[in-house]
């Protein structure tokens, strides 16, 4: 007797004496079958949560990019979305009412103490952050005589503001 698992991940399920061929051949065993019904595998996420998952993750390998910070802000543990808009110009951007050189983080969900280290560590130098919510993140330095100092980035991201929607059918 002996135990063994699907070759294809999922949902995968077998009725009481249903497996009856070999898909490796094994020196000696001439036949198999299951005598009691298979135990039902688990999808680990939906086709859904997969492309979700995926739209947001193909951005974490770039750095100080727009799709980079929203890839690492959506990846934090409780965040449910994200938004993040970039005035990169000189000029201040009155219709988004983005400040030159700004970046503005909206997040959902999440830490703020996460959102903020994450913003500080994925924003390109000199870029100003837009929001509310405001947290500090320190970053420790060690210079190349092995003294350390210290770092404080004040970071300011915001929340959604929900609004009641009202439908009529």
């Amino acid at each position: 007797t002996i135990s063994f698992v699907s070759k294809v991940f999922g949902a995968i399920s077998a009725d009481a004496n249903t497996i009856i061929e070999q898909s490796d051949i094994v020196l000696g065993v001439v036949s198999v079958t299951n005598p009691l019904i298979a135990v039902t595998g688990l999808d680990e996420e939906t086709d859904e949560e997969l492309r979700i998952r995926r739209a947001k993750s193909v951005e974490n390998p770039a750095y100080s990019t727009v799709g980079g910070l929203f890839a690492r802000v959506s990846d934090l543990a409780g965040v449910t979305d994200v938004v993040v808009e970039e005035n990169d110009e000189d000029t201040n951007d009155a219709t988004r009412d983005i400040t030159a050189h700004t970046i503005w983080v909206v997040v959902e969900g999440g830490t703020t103490s996460d959102i903020v280290e994450t913003i500080a560590k994925n924003r390109t130098a000199g870029i100003r952050t837009k929001g509310s919510v405001s947290g500090t993140f320190i970053e420790e330095l060690t210079q190349t005589d092995g003294s350390a100092y210290q770092i404080q980035h004040i970071m300011n991201f915001d929340r959604p503001t929900y609004v009641d929607l009202h439908i009529t059918v």
